[in-house]
């Protein structure tokens, strides 16, 4: 005999369709399930031997710590990006003036 769906609409609100309002609700109305869910979740979040792997994403110290190093106000990475904030600044004045203009004109 096939089970029934379970769905439980609670208030009706998109709000109340939480993480929490269905961990809830498994525990409560299918506790064989929830343990399942429980079970793969542990699973899951507990590194095998005391050895964890380093996935590809993960970031060691050293890149952390080299990506904190500061730039010397006169070296080249300065020097290229106080150039484009720069032309930045010199283009948005150069817009506000033209705007000036206009506004003056009217």
């Amino acid at each position: 005999m096939k089970q029934k769906p379970c769905v439980s609409s609670g208030s009706g609100t998109l709000k109340s369709f939480t993480t929490t309002s269905l961990n809830n609700h498994l525990s409560y109305k299918h506790p064989e399930e929830y343990k399942q869910v429980v079970n793969k979740r542990t699973a899951a979040a507990t590194p095998s031997r005391g050895y964890q792997q380093t996935g590809a994403n993960q970031q060691t110290l050293a890149d952390v710590i080299g990506k904190k190093k500061m730039w010397s106000i006169n070296s080249a990475e300065a020097r290229k990006i106080h150039h484009a904030i720069g032309k930045m600044i010199a283009v948005l004045q150069h817009l506000l003036d033209i705007s000036m203009v206009y506004i003056d004109l009217k």
